[in-house]
């Protein structure tokens, strides 16, 4: 198993060129294993909860708190890395943005400079544009985490820009649409003979499997190839049917599912005449505001979840969004 064990920070001079790199790399190795950073807890959820509240803190956490890094890692089946990219974003404000001052002195202390990351840092809304133009083009990837509840919820945020869903059944619903496999090392590795109902940590399960971390820990670039790194060593070193543990995060009930119907036909809308008639959307009339938007409709094939098809209007329109569907933000 070849591993190439560089880690690209990404920042806002670099990210251009980076992110042409990172696409180019992503057709040739599609496994995407991520990791990321944030300021903490505003609510600690203690073990043995029920699921209920377990989601409802990780909705409130996340809601009110902003990411701080991105680490991804792109493998091939084999288990080759292609390249690790750690992105580093501008939006978290120590001094005005909610966060937890222990879980800011802790990452300190790690040495990430929260200074720095401010200054140089991508903007959220700039990376975001971004991420789902790749996603659009690359639909047969996997992804990969390692108790990764948090590290999901926060990608569903950088990819639709909006507020958690209100149940972890409809998280994972909707995650499964846009992300398509999930796997979860921390979950897999509860079925492997050596950690067998074992809860370990990152860190702990590497030195087991006697794999050597590269980079700082708690830094996400360098936890995102040790993901990498323990998914492919555990598939390598243990029987596994990998497909039986597709979906499942540690620590939650709910399957995170890909939706394998057939490829439904939903419409692009180009914005034509604001008046006072309903929006005209998938055939359905929507109210939005004041002033609606009448839109002309022509059926396009298009990836089972409307969030990559959403095409970027003509001119500045608020966001629609039914009642079933999450759709991508756009400025």
């Amino acid at each position: 198993m070849a591993a190439s064990t560089e880690i690209t920070s990404v920042w806002k001079q670099n990210f251009l060129h980076q992110f042409e790199a990172f696409d180019s790399c992503l057709c040739h190795f599609q496994i995407i294993s991520f990791d990321t950073e944030f300021p903490g807890f505003l609510r600690n959820t203690p073990r043995l909860v029920s699921e209920n509240i377990l989601y409802d803190n990780l909705k409130y956490n996340v809601d009110n708190l902003k990411i701080i890094q991105l680490g991804i890692t792109l493998s091939d089946e084999i288990g080759k890395i292609g390249g690790t990219w750690e992105f580093n974003f501008s939006d978290f404000d120590e001094k005005t943005d909610a966060h937890n001052p222990s879980s800011i002195s802790f990452l300190k202390d790690n040495g990430l400079n929260l200074n720095e990351i401010k200054e140089n840092g991508i903007p959220i809304v700039e990376f975001s544009k971004k991420f789902i133009q790749v996603l659009r083009s690359h639909q047969e990837v996997q992804w990969i985490t390692f108790h990764g509840n948090y590290d999901l919820a926060y990608l569903f945020k950088l990819v639709t820009r909006m507020s958690m869903p209100n149940s972890a059944s409809e998280f994972a619903r909707v995650s499964g649409e846009i992300f398509g496999a999930i796997y979860d090392v921390k979950y897999i590795a509860r079925h492997c003979h050596k950690f067998l109902d074992r809860e370990i940590g990152l860190e702990k399960m590497s030195k087991i499997l006697k794999i050597e971390r590269h980079g700082g820990a708690h830094h996400a670039g360098s936890d995102s190839l040790l993901t990498s790194e323990l998914f492919h060593k555990l598939i390598t070193c243990f029987d596994l049917v990998i497909s039986e543990h597709e979906g499942y995060l540690f620590g939650m009930s709910c399957r995170f599912m890909r939706k394998l119907m057939g490829r439904p036909v939903i419409r692009y809308c180009q914005p034509m005449v604001v008046g006072r008639c309903p929006v005209i959307r998938y055939g359905q009339p929507i109210v939005v505001g004041r002033r609606p938007v009448v839109r002309y409709c022509q059926p396009i094939e298009v990836h089972p979840h409307p969030i990559y098809n959403f095409a970027p209007p003509a001119v500045h329109v608020p966001p629609v969004v039914s009642a079933n569907h999450y759709y991508v933000y756009r400025k």
